[in-house]
């Protein structure tokens, strides 16, 4: 992690109640994404998107999905999880 980063994390612990986290994976469906891709966030390269399930037409299903959490990690922020 950067130090910009580790600044920016400090400044949003003073200033707020909140226990951020300083990296954080979501799990999407997606339908114009190929399954497995990983895309980083809009808002913040602190969290990436790993898209789990790309069909238009299982609506209204329950599903269950595994992931590796520990590889998914390392592909998405190209480093070992603390």
């Amino acid at each position: 992690m950067s130090i910009i980063d580790r600044i920016k994390h400090a400044a949003i612990k003073t200033f707020t109640s909140y226990e951020i986290p300083l990296r954080a994976i979501n799990y999407i469906w997606a339908n114009k994404a190929e399954e497995g891709t990983v895309a980083p966030n809009a808002y913040t390269n602190w969290v990436y998107m790993i898209a789990v399930e790309t069909e238009n037409n299982i609506s209204n299903e329950w599903k269950i999905e595994v992931q590796n959490i520990y590889e998914d990690y390392q592909k998405a922020f190209g480093e070992i999880p603390p």
